[in-house]
């Protein structure tokens, strides 16, 4: 990739940017308001031997959270968003023989306007990253997949998904499958399926429309040795729930009594 950034950082770096740059423009033009919002980045991390039984499972066994008193009910639920790590097994020849990697989930929430009730610009990652980059060996091709689910508590509804990936070299592709029912091609999270996204050569891919509230992924990878694969990361965003109706009646009352006040300041100014 054209930035040599390596797994949880490399995502800290996309997903924090643009936030803090806009951030930035808007205190240094608005220095008179205190206290102004600032990001919030919170972790659940978790790492798995080459024996790859770890991190799997609603008991949240291995993962540690940081900051401590994260929003939620963490390790495996951060704001609103519940992770659950069904399974995952990831191959590696980097030794000329068959081996299964190591390494460290993350699972995170940037909290951007540090408003833990207030998800519409916020981002959750979940990001595998490897201690070792894995590859093949000329012979054979190193294959892995992960497959997680990830559910939004409180009725609001996913907006959207990205893929990226840290490759170095080439022949190095990550594939995203998803069984979303707001997808009509059926049930993509089975291999079989066509890929909804697909990273290659660590290029990053997205955002894709999503719906629901729960979505269960399965991200494959498959690298020769022609290159090495560091880790790999999806990111989620989110749309408001729908407003219950007596909610949309009172709001178009308010804009009704907004209208009105209005107008009576006009009169007002113009007597």
């Amino acid at each position: 990739m054209s930035i040599n950034k390596s797994g949880f950082s490399s995502m800290v770096y996309k997903h924090l940017r643009k936030p803090v740059l806009i951030a930035g423009v808007l205190i240094g033009g608005a220095s008179m308001f205190a206290g102004a919002a600032q990001a919030n980045l919170y972790r659940s991390t978790c790492n798995f031997t080459s024996l790859q039984t770890e991190c799997t499972g609603p008991s949240g066994i291995g993962w540690v959270t940081t900051p401590v008193g994260a929003p939620g009910n963490p390790p495996l639920q951060l704001g609103d968003k519940l992770l659950n790590i069904v399974n995952y097994s990831f191959d590696d020849w980097s030794t000329g023989s068959l081996t299964k990697a190591s390494g460290h989930f993350d699972f995170s929430w940037n909290d951007v306007d540090n408003n833990p009730g207030g998800y519409l610009d916020d981002y959750w990652t979940v990001n595998t990253t490897f201690d070792n980059p894995v590859t093949g060996d000329g012979a054979n091709v190193a294959t892995g997949t992960l497959n997680y689910t990830l559910s939004i508590l409180g009725g609001n509804t996913f907006k959207d998904v990205e893929l990226d990936s840290n490759h170095q070299g080439a022949g190095g592709v990550v594939n995203k499958y998803i069984n979303d029912p707001a997808f009509p091609m059926g049930n993509p999270a089975s291999p079989a399926g066509s890929p909804l996204l697909v990273s290659i050569n660590g290029a990053a891919v997205g955002p894709l429309p999503l719906g629901g509230t729960s979505v269960n992924v399965t991200d494959t990878y498959s690298v020769s040795n022609a290159g090495s694969l560091d880790s790999f990361d999806n990111t989620f965003t989110q749309t408001p729930a729908p407003l219950p109706i007596l909610g949309v009646g009172a709001a178009f009352g308010s804009i009704r009594k907004l209208r009105k006040f209005s107008s009576r300041l006009k009169t007002f100014s113009m007597g």
